[in-house]
């Protein structure tokens, strides 16, 4: 099981990273994929797959 969330609002997405993150394994950073916005993977501390998604701005 995984958990997937995204969004428009970049601040609140790395506030939600930076939590999961601490204490787990990131598998893929929250970075820029060739697809645009920002895309990230991670395993929280709890075992807990997380998929955080950037939604690409629009033209």
């Amino acid at each position: 099981m995984s958990v997937s969330v995204s969004g428009d609002d970049e601040s609140a997405l790395e506030k939600y990273w930076a939590g999961l993150a601490e204490g787990g394994t990131v598998v893929m950073p929250f970075d820029t994929p060739p697809w645009g916005g920002r895309f990230g993977m991670l395993t929280d501390r709890f075992g807990i797959d997380w998929m955080l998604a950037l939604n690409a701005p629009e033209d």
